[in-house]
């Protein structure tokens, strides 16, 4: 089993405000990456931990990179 990377890119305005790297074991039967929901609401919670943005986080628009 293999460790992949996904990226998600959390921009304001256009500028990057952080960028989040989560991995997930890629199994023998291809299991697919974790739903791009999940990955975004634990980008979330780590805007909010990070004190760089709060709830509803208007204006923020998430993307996702597979690696």
């Amino acid at each position: 089993m293999s460790v992949q990377k996904v990226f998600v890119d959390c921009l304001k305005d256009g500028s990057r405000i952080a960028t989040y790297e989560f991995g997930y074991g890629e199994t023998l039967d291809k299991t697919p990456p974790p739903h791009s929901s999940a990955l975004i609401e634990e980008a979330k919670t780590s805007l909010t931990l990070e004190r760089k943005a709060f709830p509803p986080y208007e204006g923020i628009e998430f993307k996702i990179r597979y690696q």
